[in-house]
């Protein structure tokens, strides 16, 4: 598993903000710098050098395309010291549990041990030198950017009597004739009653 340090030395405003770790992961899953994901994010409801809840990133990212929320699942009940571990934290899966089971292409927003962080293609893209990657996963989103609508394809109007044979410019193509057509219609009609 990559790790990749982000950082954003030419915003001003990355420089003045604290507990901004959202701001990152928002900015690095939608590919957009800082002051645009911090925009974002206060639009919906982010206090400045405050920490962001992970719904307000899910709400942020749910207006630049589509935000599917992925179950974590539980990990079975250890047994530690003759009884068995029944605390919700020790339950959830580790980032390093998660991010393995995680498709290597696409968009993910996790939060871990009140931290958010990006994975993306693969990546763990973060404002930590470290990743917290014993932290456990409480959420987890993964974005699909919006799929541009197919253009239509243009609609060609020839004029035949300025129509040239591609491989030899120099020479016109000879122009079907209602008679070219009938006699192709006999010679099919000829080979139908020969094959019946």
């Amino acid at each position: 598993m990559r790790h990749v340090q982000v950082k954003f030395p030419h915003s001003a405003l990355a420089l003045r903000e604290h507990n901004s770790c959202t701001v990152y992961a928002v900015a690095c899953v939608l590919g957009v710098d800082y002051d645009e994901a911090h925009a974002l994010l206060k639009a919906h409801g982010r206090k400045d050098r405050r920490g962001t809840r992970y719904y307000i990133a899910a709400r942020a990212l749910a207006t630049r395309g589509t935000v599917r929320e992925i179950p974590i699942p539980r990990l079975e009940a250890r047994l530690l010291s003759g009884d068995y571990c029944f605390d919700k934290r020790r339950r959830l899966p580790t980032v390093n549990q998660f991010v393995y089971k995680l498709p290597q292409r696409g968009r993910f927003l996790l939060c871990a041990g009140h931290h958010a962080f990006a994975f993306v293609d693969g990546v763990i893209l973060d404002n930590l030198r470290k990743p917290k990657t014993r932290a456990r996963i409480y959420a987890a989103f993964e974005f699909i950017p919006p799929q541009p609508k197919p253009q239509p394809r243009p609609v060609y109007h020839f004029d035949l009597t300025k129509a040239f044979n591609p491989e030899h410019p120099d020479q016109p193509i000879s122009v079907i004739t209602q008679n070219d057509i009938n006699s192709m219609w006999k010679r099919l009609d000829d080979l139908e009653r020969k094959r019946s």
